[in-house]
């Protein structure tokens, strides 16, 4: 097995950053993940690199696309509340696109909309 490189740490260290801000404890993203609380911890400390399988369903445990994770790599991350918030608008917009693509009667369009918009902004105060 390879060591983890700068990208795996950098990923690991963002879902660190972001587990503590949404509030969840390595038991919790552990037990999603399928991991013991060991190897759980020595991927997050960045001692292991995740599979693309556990990084999926990090990103569901935390309520999160899985491009945020590479943020890391793209540049400096400031305000994670932002990010989280913006990487959820961005893939709302990209499932709005498909359902525009697929609708001919613009009013099911405008009701899906609204639909994924809400359950946006649910998601965003239950956070």
């Amino acid at each position: 097995m390879n060591p983890p490189n700068e990208t795996d740490k950098a990923i690991s260290k963002m879902i660190e950053t972001i587990r503590q801000h949404q509030g969840y404890t390595p038991e919790y993203v552990a037990e999603k993940t399928e991991l013991d609380l060991k190897q759980y911890h020595y991927r997050e400390q960045g001692w292991m690199a995740f599979s693309g399988a556990e990084l999926h369903k990090i990103a569901i445990a935390l309520n999160v696309p899985v491009q945020i994770f590479f943020s890391a790599i793209e540049g400096q991350v400031t305000d994670i509340e932002k990010l989280i918030f913006y990487t959820q608008c961005e893939d709302q917009l990209s499932t709005v696109l498909y359902a525009l693509g697929k609708h001919k009667n613009p009013n099911e369009f405008l009701d899906e909309f609204r639909n994924e918009l809400e359950g946006l902004m649910e998601t965003r105060k239950l956070n």
